[in-house]
């Protein structure tokens, strides 16, 4: 009788838990989520040398994660290095600025005083807006700084364990699959193929948007004019990693001083360039991330928008992913639909 029902009970199940998954566990063993990530992407190159070169697993993980901490530990030498050069400049001219922001708040202030009684009330509760944004921008900077320690801890517990994982995949899965029921086994090996691909295109896909959204920023930059656009561009780009914080970080606080300083036609332009950016990336993030894990824009733009609604900024990257487990799901048969089983 409730047959035909079945399928959408399981899909409802599984987007309450994977809802009650990312928003109450998944904080407290991201450093083993980011080890599963990194032996995901070593994991070509270690089998590459365990059948090529019969090099053992476990050497052939330490083999890629050490080049792979190399290179980024040379990235980021090289990208601090020019960011110290330009922000050695940067620092040179900030008491000038300090200067002409202190003067435009005290030439504001006197006009404010001038306004009517609604005006400047208005205003006053903008400004209080404003104090509490700022406030709020600045008790993220001291949280970032006190969880540091934990950060460090966390990124060597991430990398220790990706080398487990790499190290022991086949033995890990073998157990995996052995404690789950007999009817999921096989349709947990069809799934896994699918689930790579799918998990493999949506990294490529959201690397090519920040890629994007950079390479528009520093050449937005550039072509207004803005000194370092190189350095500013690079930084838009790290912060667009982190769906919490986003290039809006860097925009926002840019253009009211701009405005602020009295400097109306660049903050203009700036808000042009953001604006070129934001509208690039969220016009082509359905159809991009779509195309790379298999779904259709509309059924993307709903994971990101519903993702986005239960969990915040994060549901950016949750909404797709939790997507990709879903269609991997039905088209291996976990979740079993009446087309799909007489196929």
């Amino acid at each position: 009788m409730y047959a035909p029902y079945l399928p959408y009970l399981y899909i409802a199940v599984f987007f309450a838990t994977g809802y009650l998954f990312f928003r109450f566990v998944i904080p407290y063993i991201m450093p083993f989520v980011i080890a599963a990530v990194i032996a995901f992407i070593i994991d070509p190159v270690v089998t590459y040398l365990e059948r090529s070169w019969g090099v053992p697993r476990g050497v052939g993980a330490g083999v890629a994660l050490v080049v792979l901490i190399a290179a980024l530990a040379g990235l980021i030498f090289l990208l601090v290095s020019r960011l110290v050069a330009e922000l050695d400049a940067i620092s040179s001219i900030v008491p000038v600025y300090y200067r002409q922001v202190e003067t435009a708040i005290e030439s504001i202030l006197e006009g404010v005083i001038r306004l009517p009684d609604p005006i400047r009330a208005a205003i006053e509760g903008q400004a209080a807006r404003g104090i509490v944004a700022i406030q709020g921008i600045l008790a993220t900077i001291v949280d970032w700084a006190r969880a540091l320690p934990r950060t460090i801890a966390g990124t060597v517990i991430a990398f220790l364990a990706s080398y487990f994982l790499s190290k022991d995949k086949d033995l890990i899965g073998a157990f995996l699959l052995e404690i789950m029921p007999g009817r999921w086994r096989k349709g947990l090996i069809r799934a896994k193929a699918d689930l790579v691909v799918s998990t493999l295109g949506f990294v490529q896909a959201e690397a090519f948007l920040i890629g994007l959204s950079t390479l528009i920023s520093i050449t937005g930059l550039h072509i207004i004019g803005a000194k370092y656009a190189l350095a500013v561009g690079l930084f838009i780009g790290f912060v667009d990693v982190m769906p919490v914080v986003g290039p809006s970080a860097v925009y926002w606080p840019w253009i009211i001083y701009n405005v602020a300083t009295g400097n109306f036609l660049f903050a203009v332009k700036l808000a042009l360039v953001f604006a070129v950016s934001s509208l690039t990336r969220s016009t082509l993030e359905p159809r991009v991330v779509g195309a790379r894990i298999g779904l259709h824009p509309l059924a993307t733009l709903f994971s990101l928008y519903l993702g986005v609604r239960l969990l915040g900024v994060v549901g950016l990257i949750v909404g797709p992913l939790v997507a990709i487990f879903l269609k991997s799901a039905i088209n291996s048969g976990l979740i079993p639909f009446p087309s799909r089983e007489g196929d």
